[in-house]
Protein backbone atom coordinates (compact mmCIF):
# COMPACT_ATOMS: atom_id res chain seq x y z
CA UNK A 1 0.00 0.00 0.00
CA UNK A 2 2.89 2.60 0.78
CA UNK A 3 4.11 2.23 -2.70
CA UNK A 4 1.41 4.37 -3.60
CA UNK A 5 2.45 7.28 -1.89
CA UNK A 6 4.29 9.18 -4.77
CA UNK A 7 6.16 12.41 -4.71
CA UNK A 8 4.16 14.79 -7.63
CA UNK A 9 7.43 16.89 -7.81
CA UNK A 10 9.59 14.03 -9.08
CA UNK A 11 8.68 12.80 -13.48
CA UNK A 12 6.80 14.73 -16.54
CA UNK A 13 4.56 17.27 -14.71
CA UNK A 14 1.53 16.38 -17.63
CA UNK A 15 1.24 12.21 -17.04
CA UNK A 16 1.71 13.15 -13.24
CA UNK A 17 -1.13 15.34 -13.39
CA UNK A 18 -3.00 13.11 -15.71
CA UNK A 19 -2.96 9.95 -13.09
CA UNK A 20 -3.23 12.01 -10.05
CA UNK A 21 -6.34 13.89 -11.58
CA UNK A 22 -8.47 10.58 -13.09
CA UNK A 23 -9.13 8.75 -10.01
CA UNK A 24 -10.58 12.62 -8.55
CA UNK A 25 -12.92 12.69 -11.47
CA UNK A 26 -14.36 8.83 -11.37
CA UNK A 27 -14.61 9.63 -8.11
CA UNK A 28 -16.76 12.00 -8.06
CA UNK A 29 -18.96 10.39 -10.17
CA UNK A 30 -19.23 7.40 -7.39
CA UNK A 31 -20.01 10.19 -4.79
CA UNK A 32 -23.26 11.49 -7.08
CA UNK A 33 -24.39 7.59 -6.59
CA UNK A 34 -24.96 8.11 -3.31
CA UNK A 35 -27.87 10.66 -4.39
CA UNK A 36 -29.11 8.78 -7.31
CA UNK A 37 -29.55 5.82 -5.41
CA UNK A 38 -31.21 7.26 -2.66
CA UNK A 39 -33.92 9.29 -4.92
CA UNK A 40 -34.00 5.93 -7.36
CA UNK A 41 -35.09 3.91 -4.01
CA UNK A 42 -36.58 5.89 -2.09
CA UNK A 43 -38.89 7.28 -4.98
CA UNK A 44 -40.14 3.81 -6.26
CA UNK A 45 -40.62 2.43 -2.49
CA UNK A 46 -42.15 5.36 -0.55
CA UNK A 47 -43.55 7.52 -3.73
CA UNK A 48 -43.21 11.44 -4.23
CA UNK A 49 -43.90 12.70 -1.04
CA UNK A 50 -40.78 10.93 0.34
CA UNK A 51 -39.05 11.58 -2.51
CA UNK A 52 -40.00 15.18 -2.46
CA UNK A 53 -38.84 15.52 0.99
CA UNK A 54 -35.63 13.92 -0.04
CA UNK A 55 -35.16 17.00 -3.27
CA UNK A 56 -35.91 19.29 -0.20
CA UNK A 57 -32.83 18.20 1.88
CA UNK A 58 -30.87 18.07 -0.72
CA UNK A 59 -28.60 21.60 -1.33
CA UNK A 60 -28.47 21.73 2.26
CA UNK A 61 -26.87 17.91 2.77
CA UNK A 62 -24.55 19.26 -0.61
CA UNK A 63 -24.03 22.52 1.33
CA UNK A 64 -22.94 20.51 4.17
CA UNK A 65 -20.58 18.51 2.45
CA UNK A 66 -19.07 21.37 0.29
CA UNK A 67 -18.16 23.17 3.76
CA UNK A 68 -16.55 20.01 4.71
CA UNK A 69 -14.31 19.40 1.88
CA UNK A 70 -13.37 22.75 1.70
CA UNK A 71 -12.20 22.86 5.54
CA UNK A 72 -10.27 19.15 4.82
CA UNK A 73 -8.45 20.51 1.16
CA UNK A 74 -7.27 23.48 2.96
CA UNK A 75 -5.79 21.01 5.18
CA UNK A 76 -4.60 19.14 2.44
CA UNK A 77 -2.62 21.97 0.58
CA UNK A 78 -0.37 22.36 3.51
CA UNK A 79 -0.21 18.26 3.64
CA UNK A 80 0.91 18.24 0.11
CA UNK A 81 3.39 21.51 0.61
CA UNK A 82 5.37 20.14 3.41
CA UNK A 83 5.84 16.60 1.90
CA UNK A 84 7.23 18.07 -1.60
CA UNK A 85 9.24 20.34 0.40
CA UNK A 86 10.11 16.61 1.75
CA UNK A 87 10.36 18.56 5.58
CA UNK A 88 8.72 15.40 7.11
CA UNK A 89 8.80 16.75 10.85
CA UNK A 90 6.70 19.88 9.72
CA UNK A 91 3.66 17.11 7.71
CA UNK A 92 3.23 15.31 10.87
CA UNK A 93 3.06 18.61 12.83
CA UNK A 94 0.84 19.40 9.80
CA UNK A 95 -1.24 16.13 10.23
CA UNK A 96 -1.89 16.72 13.92
CA UNK A 97 -2.99 20.18 13.27
CA UNK A 98 -5.45 18.96 10.53
CA UNK A 99 -6.75 16.23 12.53
CA UNK A 100 -7.54 17.79 15.55
CA UNK A 101 -8.74 21.04 13.78
CA UNK A 102 -11.23 18.24 11.59
CA UNK A 103 -12.92 17.06 15.17
CA UNK A 104 -13.08 20.23 16.54
CA UNK A 105 -14.64 21.60 12.91
CA UNK A 106 -17.10 18.39 12.46
CA UNK A 107 -18.56 19.04 16.42
CA UNK A 108 -19.07 22.45 15.65
CA UNK A 109 -20.81 21.79 12.28
CA UNK A 110 -22.80 19.01 13.42
CA UNK A 111 -24.21 21.09 16.31
CA UNK A 112 -25.00 24.06 13.88
CA UNK A 113 -26.84 21.94 11.82
CA UNK A 114 -28.98 20.46 14.18
CA UNK A 115 -29.68 23.53 15.86
CA UNK A 116 -30.56 25.04 12.24
CA UNK A 117 -31.95 22.49 10.12
CA UNK A 118 -35.56 23.03 11.30
CA UNK A 119 -35.30 27.19 11.06
CA UNK A 120 -33.86 27.02 7.67
CA UNK A 121 -36.28 24.55 6.26
CA UNK A 122 -38.93 26.67 7.66
CA UNK A 123 -37.28 29.90 6.38
CA UNK A 124 -37.13 27.97 2.69
CA UNK A 125 -41.09 27.45 3.09
CA UNK A 126 -41.09 23.77 2.88
CA UNK A 127 -43.97 22.38 2.47
CA UNK A 128 -45.59 21.15 5.87
CA UNK A 129 -46.34 17.79 4.44
CA UNK A 130 -42.89 16.88 3.71
CA UNK A 131 -41.21 19.07 6.39
CA UNK A 132 -41.47 15.72 8.74
CA UNK A 133 -39.22 13.86 6.34
CA UNK A 134 -37.28 16.26 5.24
CA UNK A 135 -35.93 17.31 8.68
CA UNK A 136 -35.73 13.59 9.53
CA UNK A 137 -32.94 13.28 6.79
CA UNK A 138 -31.43 16.18 7.43
CA UNK A 139 -30.73 15.61 10.99
CA UNK A 140 -29.91 11.99 10.79
CA UNK A 141 -26.99 13.00 8.13
CA UNK A 142 -25.91 15.75 10.25
CA UNK A 143 -25.45 13.24 12.87
CA UNK A 144 -22.78 11.56 10.48
CA UNK A 145 -21.13 15.22 10.01
CA UNK A 146 -17.86 13.56 11.78
CA UNK A 147 -18.03 10.31 9.66
CA UNK A 148 -18.27 12.42 6.42
CA UNK A 149 -15.19 14.42 7.99
CA UNK A 150 -13.13 11.53 8.86
CA UNK A 151 -13.52 10.40 5.20
CA UNK A 152 -12.19 13.26 3.61
CA UNK A 153 -9.80 14.19 5.73
CA UNK A 154 -7.92 10.79 5.09
CA UNK A 155 -8.37 10.91 1.63
CA UNK A 156 -7.01 14.72 1.54
CA UNK A 157 -3.95 12.81 3.54
CA UNK A 158 -3.75 10.69 0.61
CA UNK A 159 -4.26 12.86 -1.80
CA UNK A 160 -1.24 15.39 -0.17
CA UNK A 161 1.34 12.14 -0.23
CA UNK A 162 0.08 11.67 -4.58
CA UNK A 163 -2.08 8.58 -3.67
CA UNK A 164 -5.22 9.41 -5.75
CA UNK A 165 -5.87 5.75 -6.31
CA UNK A 166 -7.04 4.35 -2.33
CA UNK A 167 -9.73 7.28 -2.06
CA UNK A 168 -11.28 6.00 -4.98
CA UNK A 169 -11.44 2.67 -4.33
CA UNK A 170 -12.69 3.71 -0.91
CA UNK A 171 -15.56 5.87 -2.63
CA UNK A 172 -15.90 2.36 -5.20
CA UNK A 173 -16.65 0.20 -2.17
CA UNK A 174 -18.51 2.80 0.16
CA UNK A 175 -21.29 3.30 -3.28
CA UNK A 176 -21.61 -0.46 -3.91
CA UNK A 177 -22.53 -0.56 -0.09
CA UNK A 178 -24.60 2.39 0.00
CA UNK A 179 -27.03 0.70 -3.14
CA UNK A 180 -26.94 -2.54 -0.92
CA UNK A 181 -28.13 -1.00 2.25
CA UNK A 182 -30.38 1.04 0.73
CA UNK A 183 -32.20 -1.51 -0.80
CA UNK A 184 -32.35 -3.59 2.41
CA UNK A 185 -33.50 -0.77 4.60
CA UNK A 186 -36.12 0.77 2.34
CA UNK A 187 -37.55 -2.06 0.70
CA UNK A 188 -36.71 -5.21 3.36
CA UNK A 189 -36.82 -3.11 6.62
CA UNK A 190 -38.96 -0.88 5.88
CA UNK A 191 -36.92 2.19 7.60
CA UNK A 192 -38.74 4.30 5.07
CA UNK A 193 -36.91 7.63 4.27
CA UNK A 194 -34.31 7.33 7.80
CA UNK A 195 -33.28 4.09 6.24
CA UNK A 196 -32.08 5.71 3.25
CA UNK A 197 -29.97 8.06 5.25
CA UNK A 198 -28.64 5.51 7.63
CA UNK A 199 -27.75 3.42 4.57
CA UNK A 200 -25.37 6.56 3.42
CA UNK A 201 -24.16 7.31 6.40
CA UNK A 202 -22.46 3.06 6.50
CA UNK A 203 -21.19 3.44 3.61
CA UNK A 204 -19.12 6.72 4.88
CA UNK A 205 -17.89 5.50 7.72
CA UNK A 206 -16.96 2.19 5.70
CA UNK A 207 -14.93 3.76 3.41
CA UNK A 208 -13.32 5.91 5.96
CA UNK A 209 -11.81 2.80 7.46
CA UNK A 210 -10.68 1.95 4.29
CA UNK A 211 -8.88 4.84 3.84
CA UNK A 212 -6.08 5.01 6.73
CA UNK A 213 -4.31 1.32 5.64
CA UNK A 214 -1.51 3.03 3.35
CA UNK A 215 -0.74 6.27 5.68
CA UNK A 216 -0.20 3.84 7.99
CA UNK A 217 2.04 1.97 6.85
CA UNK A 218 4.10 4.50 5.60
CA UNK A 219 7.45 5.68 6.88
CA UNK A 220 7.02 9.01 5.72
CA UNK A 221 4.50 10.45 8.08
CA UNK A 222 5.67 7.85 11.04
CA UNK A 223 2.20 7.53 12.80
CA UNK A 224 3.95 5.96 16.12
CA UNK A 225 5.81 9.69 16.48
CA UNK A 226 3.35 11.59 14.96
CA UNK A 227 2.80 15.11 16.79
CA UNK A 228 -0.80 15.93 17.42
CA UNK A 229 0.48 19.32 19.71
CA UNK A 230 -1.73 22.30 18.17
CA UNK A 231 0.07 24.34 19.49
CA UNK A 232 2.52 25.66 16.69
CA UNK A 233 0.91 25.40 12.61
CA UNK A 234 -2.59 25.57 13.98
CA UNK A 235 -3.45 28.78 11.94
CA UNK A 236 -2.06 27.82 8.59
CA UNK A 237 -4.17 25.04 8.79
CA UNK A 238 -7.15 27.05 9.47
CA UNK A 239 -6.15 29.84 7.25
CA UNK A 240 -5.73 27.32 4.08
CA UNK A 241 -9.18 25.77 5.22
CA UNK A 242 -11.14 29.11 5.32
CA UNK A 243 -9.73 30.02 1.75
CA UNK A 244 -10.54 26.73 0.58
CA UNK A 245 -14.11 27.06 2.07
CA UNK A 246 -14.59 29.88 0.19
CA UNK A 247 -13.35 29.04 -3.26
CA UNK A 248 -15.62 26.15 -2.54
CA UNK A 249 -18.84 28.44 -1.70
CA UNK A 250 -18.18 29.62 -4.73
CA UNK A 251 -18.23 26.88 -7.02
CA UNK A 252 -20.92 25.62 -5.07
CA UNK A 253 -23.70 27.76 -5.30
CA UNK A 254 -24.35 28.58 -8.48
CA UNK A 255 -24.63 24.39 -9.10
CA UNK A 256 -27.11 24.53 -5.62
CA UNK A 257 -29.50 26.92 -7.40
CA UNK A 258 -29.51 24.12 -10.26
CA UNK A 259 -30.40 21.41 -7.77
CA UNK A 260 -32.68 23.29 -6.07
CA UNK A 261 -35.27 23.92 -9.30
CA UNK A 262 -34.85 20.15 -9.40
CA UNK A 263 -37.13 19.62 -6.64
CA UNK A 264 -39.57 22.22 -7.24
CA UNK A 265 -42.03 20.78 -9.80
CA UNK A 266 -42.01 17.68 -7.27
CA UNK A 267 -42.85 19.82 -4.14
CA UNK A 268 -45.47 22.28 -5.66
CA UNK A 269 -48.56 19.59 -5.33
CA UNK A 270 -47.95 19.82 -1.59
CA UNK A 271 -48.31 23.61 -1.86
CA UNK A 272 -52.09 23.31 -3.17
Amino acid sequence: MAARIRNMTEGKPASLIFTFALPLMVGNVFQQLYTVVDTMVVGKALGVGALAALGAADWLNWMMLGIIQGFTQGFGILMAQEFGAGRYDNLRKSVGNSTVLALVSALALLITGQLLAHPVLSLLNTPPKILPDTLLYLRIMYLGVPIVMAYNLLASILRSLGDGKTPLHAMIVAAITNIALDLLFVLVFRFGIAGAAIATLIAQLISSLFCPRTPRDSRTLGWDTMSCSTTTGTGRELSEAWNTRRITAVRFYPSRELRSTAWRPSVSRFQK
